[in-house]
């Protein structure tokens, strides 16, 4: 099920349409006398709508307040100006649209997978990965076994971190995209439509795993401790989620391999970390070749 949220952080592109829509109600306001509290109205509906990102209404109510000003004004230069806004709105929402989606997954399957003690017998490090799509129902359980919220009363989490902070993130790269999982909501943000997986990719390695698990510590979670400290704690907890991420591959018919190996600066400049967020592994994970299984 797919859903749509706004972000912490509005984008500029947002940013300079809220302006061009606060302009509009202000002209409006000067331009007419008896209509102007009407189409004031319809302007904030169309910045509501705007706001939780419903480009269908969006695009219906400014129809509607251009039909208003057609019937309420032959200003000329008003007229031009809500032309402009319209294309303005259209092409920004065909943009905008494309990111700050967010995808509910589904509700993780906590009696599936082999035993345990078998899981630890088949752990290994694969070296021949799959091309398949992993199916959304596979990503969801792995995501939670990874770092997903076991004990939602004490938002505690599947894998140890060092004073509970909880540092680890999990970026997700596929041929679909790159998304962030949110453990809290137990869902994937949609952060690019771009297959960036090149950026893992060893010079002899021939095939690209579905699916690249990057595992980022924002080390200004750990409230206390020097900065050699906090490295070495959020490589700890990074090992934790990549065990996490390994086992359930193993129990699942899946391979994965835990690496180091990335272009750290191009991870950090695409994905506009901040200084306190550290790429620490990145794990391949797909389906078991056929052969392989046989």
């Amino acid at each position: 099920m797919m859903s749509k949220s706004l972000p912490a952080l509005v984008s500029a592109s947002k940013i300079m349409m809220y302006s061009f829509f606060f302009s509009s109600v202000l002209l409006t306001i000067q331009c007419f006398k008896k209509t102007k509290l009407l189409i004031f109205f319809e302007l904030c509906q169309v910045l509501s709508q705007y706001i939780v990102n419903k480009e269908f209404i969006l695009i219906s109510k400014i129809y509607k307040v251009s039909a208003l000003l057609h019937f309420c004004t032959k200003n000329e230069f008003v007229m031009r100006y809500y032309l402009s806004l319209m294309f303005l709105v259209f092409f920004t929402s065909a943009i905008v649209g494309q990111s700050n989606q967010v995808f509910d997954l589904a509700k993780p399957d906590k009696k599936g997978g082999k035993p345990i003690m078998e899981v630890f017998s088949l752990r290994a490090s694969g070296t021949e990965f799959d091309t398949e799509d992993i199916n959304w129902s596979d990503l969801s359980n792995l995501l939670w076994a990874a770092n997903g919220i076991n004990r939602e009363e004490k938002n505690k989490r599947t894998a140890p971190s060092a004073f509970n902070a909880q540092d680890i993130d999990i970026y997700v790269f596929n041929r679909k995209g790159i998304f962030l999982y949110l453990p809290q909501k137990h869902s994937l943000l949609l952060l690019k439509k771009a297959d960036k997986r090149m950026l893992f990719k060893l010079s002899n390695t021939s095939v690209v795993p579905s699916t690249v698990c990057l595992l980022v510590s924002d080390i200004s979670r750990f409230k206390i401790g020097e900065y050699s400290q906090k490295m070495n704690w959020a490589a700890i907890d990074a090992g934790m989620v990549a065990q996490n991420i390994l086992l359930f591959c193993a129990s699942n018919n899946m391979i994965g391999r835990p690496r180091t190996s990335m272009d750290i600066d191009a991870i950090k400049t695409f994905l506009k970390l901040k200084e306190s967020q550290y790429p620490i592994l990145n794990i391949f994970c797909s389906y078991k070749k056929e052969e392989l299984i046989r």
